[in-house]
């Protein structure tokens, strides 16, 4: 589904930053790919990832550990995005990679400045995004708000998603909100 010049430009990538290319790599779906990409647009090597944090936070307290979605559920959401397109992020994202790096780092800035509204908007406006909002954001944070709400009739309930779900008038806080809940913020620091 590749050009000649684009199949290169990923062989490359991904022979240099793992160590195989595309002939090992070519059986992954293009999501898999895109979240290795990703990976080395973070720039340190040993980052402290949120839900591995939160994992080992509620084993200590002997908490329950839920999901929103099964893996499958997750993985539905890219099928039903044409492999066309998720080839065209990829090839996008490392045509210039410090664009990319460049673009992550903006990104987390934004994070940095918990301003959900403002992060909401910056990665709605990414090209990946357009046409997709729905099904990436929207339509999963519909889906999680009765799930949480069933849970949390039995007990506090600490929830954690990523960023981009939380701004909005149908993220993740405005719903909670909505159905009656108030919503706190924590910080990790």
């Amino acid at each position: 589904m590749l050009e000649e010049a684009e199949l290169k430009l990923l062989d490359e990538f991904f022979t240099k930053n793992y160590g195989a290319g595309m002939t090992q790599l070519g059986v992954l779906k293009p999501v898999a790919l895109l979240s290795m990409i990703t990976l080395k647009l973070i720039p340190c090597e040993t980052g402290i990832m949120y839900e591995q944090e939160f994992t080992k936070m509620a084993q200590s307290a002997e908490r329950d550990i839920l999901g929103l979605e099964s893996v499958e559920e997750q993985m539905k959401i890219f099928d039903d995005i044409p492999a066309e397109d998720q080839l065209e992020w990829i090839v996008e994202l490392l045509s210039d990679f410090e664009k990319s790096k460049s673009n992550f780092h903006e990104m987390l800035e934004i994070y940095g400045e918990h301003d959900v509204e403002k992060l909401y908007s910056f990665i709605i406006e990414q090209p990946e995004m357009e046409g997709h909002v729905e099904a990436l954001l929207v339509q999963r944070n519909k889906n999680w708000i009765p799930k949480l709400v069933e849970h949390m009739k039995t007990e506090p309930t600490f929830i954690a998603v990523g960023a981009g779900h939380l701004g909005s008038e149908t993220g993740v806080i405005r719903l909670l909100k909505k159905a009656g809940y108030t919503v706190t913020p924590i910080s990790l620091k």
